[in-house]
């Protein structure tokens, strides 16, 4: 049997087997664990580009990840899934934007977000760290 629902109870036993250490590791620092982003090929029916749909179910890794994860310790990162689920809805209507050579959107590679949200990932970490050790205050931070 496979698919998706396959997919998902082999995702969740790999899960279980970090289980225990990221629970150790939770324990002394921070462990951030960050859910799978929306794609817009996976939002594509094969026979219609405009309807959406969850054909890779990136949502099922999701659900098996939170609960997994849950009362481990670990934070779960989700708040870059309504982010990637704009940037991949832009992505359908504007199959071929790309801004290169930054590729800050970079469309045509519909298996991955562009360098645009990467950048606010990366914006959003270093907010964290700054407003956790740093101590200069939410006006001092990115």
């Amino acid at each position: 049997m496979g698919g998706p629902k396959a997919a998902a109870r082999e995702y969740r036993q790999h899960l279980l087997q970090l289980r225990p250490s990221l629970i150790r590791l939770a324990a002394s620092t921070r462990v951030v664990f960050k859910l799978v982003d929306h794609l817009w090929r996976t939002m594509l029916r094969k026979e219609t580009q405009n309807a959406l749909h969850n054909g890779w179910n990136y949502a099922l890794f999701n659900e098996v990840a939170e609960d997994v994860l849950a009362g481990t310790g670990v934070v779960l990162w989700n708040s870059t899934l309504p982010m990637s689920y704009l940037y991949a809805l832009e992505c359908i209507r504007s199959p071929h934007r790309e801004t290169l050579p930054s590729r800050h959107w970079n469309c045509p590679d519909t298996g991955h977000v562009g360098y645009i949200l990467v950048s606010q990932y990366t914006n959003m970490v270093l907010n964290d760290y700054c407003n956790r050790f740093l101590g200069f205050g939410e006006e001092y931070c990115l």
